[in-house]
């Protein structure tokens, strides 16, 4: 059986799950973003059969790839998986397969539908793409019960566990190490909230300062790691509250490097919000943390709270999205109490290593046996 996968971009939390689906089956990869940039402003590859194609933009949401279309008519290949992401890539990808009578499987991590003029003009198009895939391959439970809710057949549906390298994120660090980058900071001695993320407007964070201020701690920083639209206005944000020196803007970091940050934080916070164009699919940031043992505070806007692997209680707390007076009280549970905070590092610790490539793959291996006897 030979496969093509068609994706945006290679990143660099799916290089390991290439690599393994390589040695898996005979499978190409097919990267139709050449050109664009994902926000560590580098395009990956590894040790598989992939390829970046250029493409033109021919409107602001239309991209076309000539040679992602030879490659759909005349490459030799039994299934095609597609992800969601490119309305022509993704329309090409499904007729061209259905055409010649090849199996579609879909990606998605979807489990909001864009509220924009376009994307509601385009949603009969993706329901009946949801509708006719062979197999769909979803992010987590919140997305297979968003495909259910749009009566899609559930027994098409397979989850594969979003997860990242956890060698890159659970590496040891000393408390010297982590001291050390306390004092670089000017923050030693303080208890730490972290934040990673693009700093842009759906990721929440001006909720999470707000809540911060509410926090009325001084021996407690933010420290925020990215960067992004929001960068000056959040700045701004936090030195008109007098957050100044008490809220840290470090610019983004490597991957390789995050470690270090995610053992000195106390606590992880992602407060992402469902913004017309964006409901937060997953949130890889929260896997990287919970390597390091961090208590996770999320909204229910987060994929990955939605999707099981923030546990309210456990290793965590979700709180509703867009609102800084829970964000405020959750972050304090785990910051006022070290018995909670000790229980809910070890939860994160004990949960992730659940979450590896090889469960990641098993999803996609569920559906391609699927599509093989159907």
């Amino acid at each position: 059986m030979k496969i093509l996968l068609i994706v945006n971009l290679c990143t660099h939390y799916r290089v390991k799950l290439f690599e393994l689906l390589d040695k898996m089956y005979d499978i190409r990869f097919l990267f139709f973003s050449k050109g664009e940039r994902y926000y560590d402003g580098q395009q990956h590859l590894g040790n598989f059969k992939g390829e970046y194609l250029w493409g033109l933009n021919i409107l602001p949401r239309v991209r076309i790839n000539p040679k992602l279309i030879y490659e759909l008519l005349f490459y030799d290949y039994d299934v095609l998986v597609k992800c969601i992401n490119g309305p022509l890539p993704i329309l090409l990808s499904f007729f061209i397969s259905k055409i010649r009578g090849k199996k579609f499987i879909l990606w998605t991590g979807l489990w909001h539908h864009p509220e924009t003029l376009f994307h509601r003009f385009s949603f009969p198009f993706v329901k009946f793409i949801y509708r006719h895939s062979d197999a769909i391959c979803v992010y987590g439970a919140h997305v297979k019960k968003y495909l259910i809710s749009l009566g899609i057949d559930k027994n098409k549906i397979f989850i594969f566990q979003k997860a990242a390298d956890n060698s890159l994120y659970n590496k040891s660090i000393s408390t010297e190490r982590v001291d050390s980058l306390t004092r670089d900071l000017n923050i030693n001695g303080k208890k730490v909230v972290l934040f990673v993320g693009q700093l842009k407007k759906e990721k929440g964070v001006s909720y999470l300062i707000d809540a911060f201020e509410k926090l009325s701690r001084d021996d407690v920083v933010l420290v925020l790691i990215g960067k992004g639209v929001q960068k000056k206005y959040l700045q701004s944000l936090a030195a008109g509250c007098g957050l100044d020196g008490r809220v840290l803007f470090l610019d983004y970091m490597k991957n390789d490097e995050l470690y270090a940050f995610y053992a000195m934080a106390d606590v992880f916070a992602l407060p992402s919000i469902t913004t017309k164009t964006f409901k937060e699919p997953w949130g890889m940031v929260v896997n990287e943390a919970m390597n390091q043992g961090c208590p996770v505070v999320a909204t229910n806007a987060v994929g990955a709270a939605a999707g099981g692997l923030v546990r309210n209680g456990i290793n965590g707390f979700i709180v509703p999205e867009k609102d800084s007076t829970a964000l405020r009280e959750a972050l304090g549970n785990i910051l006022n109490d070290e018995d909670i905070r000790s229980k809910m590092s070890a939860a994160s610790k004990r949960i992730i290593s659940e979450y590896t490539v090889e469960s990641k793959a098993e999803g996609f291996r569920q559906a391609i046996a699927f599509v093989d006897k159907n």
